[in-house]
């Protein structure tokens, strides 16, 4: 062989051989923030809700907690996961999951206009403080650039704040919630 074809060959190998470690960090990333690895646990976290208490993750007495980051000035994907989340609060109960929405525009989005438009439909809702708010945001590999930015993922957490899954960019139906956590081990037929 060449010295010029084996410099070749080395420099594949060397390449292929850097690659792999990069692969798994990657795959390690992506299946964390699809909820894929249930290893993922957020730093305890409060919001206040719309009477003005604070409310702790670890507070909250249903085993599940579903957690969607938007703003109720959205014109685009907030309105649609709102209402996805109005049909899961009808047919899955409080007992078994609760439903929070996290603002990501405070100034707008005002207790009363939450009360209003959100909680009516059976949605917890909250504010957090930014910093709180980018801490969890960077935790489950949120995009952390302005509200016009975010992402449409709706997170499942234990109140302990481990991450049991999280749903993303399709259509979200009460079924696939239903199917999702029946599979995860945390709903019965």
């Amino acid at each position: 062989m060449s010295r010029k074809k084996r410099r070749r060959v080395i420099a594949v190998l060397l390449l292929a051989a850097s690659a792999f470690p990069a692969s798994i960090w990657v795959s390690q990333l992506v299946s964390s923030a699809f909820g894929t690895d249930a290893a993922l646990t957020v730093t305890p976290f409060s919001w206040v809700n719309s009477r003005g208490d604070t409310v702790e993750l670890a507070s909250v007495e249903s085993p599940l907690i579903m957690l969607f980051m938007g703003y109720l000035s959205c014109d685009s994907a907030c309105p649609a996961r709102l209402g996805e989340l109005v049909a899961i609060s009808r047919e899955l109960s409080p007992q078994k999951l609760d439903l929070v929405f996290i603002t990501l525009d405070p100034v707008r989005d005002t207790a009363e206009r939450r009360e209003a438009l959100v909680e009516a439909l059976g949605i917890a809702t909250g504010v957090m403080q930014s910093k709180a708010l980018s801490r969890l945001r960077f935790e489950l590999r949120d995009r952390q650039q302005d509200i016009a930015n975010h992402s449409t993922r709706i997170y499942v957490l234990t109140p302990a704040g481990r991450l049991v899954t999280a749903f993303s960019g399709q259509a979200l139906t009460v079924q696939d919630v239903k199917q999702r956590l029946h599979t995860l081990g945390y709903l019965e037929n």
